[in-house]
């Protein structure tokens, strides 16, 4: 639709130390459309094969508890590869999670922010968090927020772009990819483990042909 298109190059065209927090929040609320299942498309799809494969790994491997909540969960393209007591999913953008709850209805789906979390203070073992925080102008914020409902002890298990350079081309390579984003901060693992002050961090490692940066902490200590 036509009005979809001009809401895209709206973001396209303004820089984005120009955009306000409630600017990129209406982006991935209102305008984004993309179900990460079933729309990825080669030949990026071999990398987001590469990606959906390492973290599955690190979810099999420090992903046990009892209540597990997976921040960011889209149309639940990593949500699908959970299995525990207790599932909670959460995105700020309606439209995924009606797609995601679609194919997954044994998960609770749950509308909300990042930010501001409607949850209780220590209320999960672990929380996935893949490919979030880059989208985020306040990062800190909802890492705040992901300690505060974390129990002791709980593992953060997650993914951010890495600065590889092929990220640049991005416009050029992709075929299904959207690339209106309002804002997509990449990071080295120097700028990861200062983001990540807060947890102890047990390992962050490159993959996906080094395009992302894996990582693993806790709240509390280092298991």
């Amino acid at each position: 639709m036509k009005i979809e298109k001009d809401k895209k190059d709206a973001f396209q065209t303004k820089p984005i130390d120009q955009l306000t927090e409630e600017e990129v929040k209406r982006y991935y609320i209102e305008t984004e459309r993309y179900d990460w299942v079933t729309d990825i498309k080669y030949p990026e799809k071999l990398f987001h094969i590469l990606r959906e494969r390492g973290i599955a790994n690190n979810i099999t491997k420090y992903g046990s508890g009892e209540r597990i909540l997976d921040l960011g969960c889209g149309t639940g393209l990593i949500t699908r590869h959970v299995n525990c007591r207790e599932i909670i999913a959460l995105d700020i953008n309606q439209w995924a999670v009606k797609k995601a709850k679609s194919r997954l209805e044994h998960i609770k789906f749950v509308v909300g922010d990042a930010e501001n979390l409607p949850f209780k203070s220590d209320s999960f073992d672990i929380i996935i968090c893949t490919d979030v925080l880059e989208h985020l102008l306040n990062p800190k914020q909802s890492l705040q927020e992901l300690h505060r409902v974390m129990k002791s002890g709980a593992k953060l298990i997650g993914t951010v772009p890495s600065k590889n350079i092929i990220w640049k081309y991005r416009k050029l390579l992709t075929t299904t990819c959207p690339v209106s984003e309002p804002f997509h901060n990449n990071y080295n693992i120097s700028e990861l483990k200062s983001l990540l002050a807060n947890f102890s961090i047990i390992k962050i490692r490159y993959g996906a042909f080094g395009l992302e940066l894996f990582f693993i902490g806790s709240k509390g200590y280092d298991t």
